[in-house]
């Protein structure tokens, strides 16, 4: 319906965006009209929306300067878009950015260390690893790493130096399978750089007295992390070791450490009957609710015979040689735990079972794996500097 002496449009032109051009090519007597009618409610619309956008949250972000959105004696800004890199840390420090690593020695996983490293941005140097390795890492020198021939040409500039895990066999030179020459301890000692942050195992007091370090072995994090490939290993191990098969084997645990938990889950899952013998009460009743049965440690010598398998996660001789000696002879007992290990130099000649000592396995049979972890974990280390 047309409605008379305002507009000569239909009453749903008015809907549209038209009734707000159109007015101002109507006469000047209809003009008035028409703007207090229309465009007047129109204009106060308007004005509540532009006023709303500007004290809305999102318009201060979006369309605000950073100098207004930023709160009177704050020092926080806002975080711009994207992934742009860390400028400092909590502190008000730059925080590092790791860029020269020098890797000395070490079995396969110092290799993944290094190509995990270098895939994050990092100039990695191998030392001690001249051997072109066996497995499924061969070639990894092609285009990846430096291969220096002196020590201190290894170490010129670096910044972070990752040594085996332990850093020695013998206490006198680094752990390096893969290189036929000898690097003394003594000898690396006097070439690390003071500002070099060191990372290994079993840290000589040599170095510790050098440079900054961090002990993997003393590390928490780490030992939780590399206790699932320890365990699977542990159960890789075994099949090569026993013409048979896991299921209805009855198992014995030494301790209830993180290796112990990956093991006890594995061992149930495939039909193993799990006894765990641990000294802590917290652990025995933990080791109860993932469905093994848990007996204090003194309780072991009367059910030494009814094992098949026996594995021991406590790196002290808490094996007697009269628990050894009750072992069965066709039982396979596997030592997983670091020196000292379980037996002493009595118990292990009383044993009559087989004996496997089953030290670095990360390294021997899931290098890649144990290799991405330690990656991580220094990468996690500098982004806490």
């Amino acid at each position: 319906m047309h409605r008379p002496g305002l507009s000569p449009f239909p009453e749903t032109f008015h809907r549209s965006f038209g009734f707000i051009v159109f007015p101002l090519c109507l006469p000047p007597k209809n003009f008035f009209a028409v703007f207090q009618e229309y465009l007047f409610p129109c204009r106060l619309f308007c004005f509540f929306c532009f006023s709303f956008s500007l004290s809305s949250p999102i318009f201060l972000r979006l369309r605000m300067p950073s100098f207004l959105c930023r709160p009177v004696g704050s020092q926080h800004t806002l975080k711009p878009v994207g992934n742009p890199k860390p400028q400092s840390t909590r502190r008000g420090k730059r925080m590092p950015i790791l860029e020269r690593v020098a890797v000395i020695g070490g079995d396969r996983r110092a290799i993944y260390s290094a190509i995990k490293l270098n895939e994050k941005g990092a100039s990695c140097t191998l030392f001690g690893l001249e051997e072109e390795p066996t497995g499924t890492c061969r070639g990894f020198r092609k285009g990846l790493c430096k291969a220096p021939y002196l020590l201190s040409e290894a170490l010129k500039e670096v910044q972070t130096l990752l040594l085996p895990i332990p850093i020695s066999a013998d206490d006198k030179a680094v752990f390096a399978p893969f290189s036929d020459r000898t690097i003394l301890l003594s000898d690396l000692a006097e070439a690390i750089p003071p500002s070099v942050l060191l990372f290994g195992g079993k840290i000589p007091d040599l170095f510790k007295e050098k440079c900054r370090y961090h002990d993997f072995l003393e590390d928490p994090v780490f030992a939780a992390a590399n206790a699932l490939p320890t365990a699977e290993s542990a159960l890789g191990l075994v099949l090569l070791e026993r013409e048979g098969i896991l299921w209805k084997s009855s198992c014995a645990l030494f301790g209830y450490g993180n290796i112990a938990k990956e093991l006890t889950s594995r061992l149930l899952a495939l039909g193993c009957t799990v006894t765990v013998f641990a000294r802590r009460e917290d652990a025995r009743r933990e080791a109860e609710k993932a469905g093994a049965i848990a007996l204090p440690l003194e309780s072991a010598l009367e059910l030494s015979s009814h094992f098949d398998l026996l594995f021991n996660t406590i790196p002290a001789p808490v094996i007697s040689p009269a628990l050894a000696a009750g072992f069965r002879a066709e039982a396979l007992y596997m030592e997983l735990a670091s020196k000292p290990y379980g037996l002493s130099a009595e118990a292990k000649s009383a044993l009559r079972c087989s004996y496997r000592l089953a030290s670095g396995l990360p390294g021997k049979y899931c290098p890649k794996r144990a290799g991405e972890i330690l990656a991580d974990r220094i990468l996690e280390l500098y982004e806490n500097i």
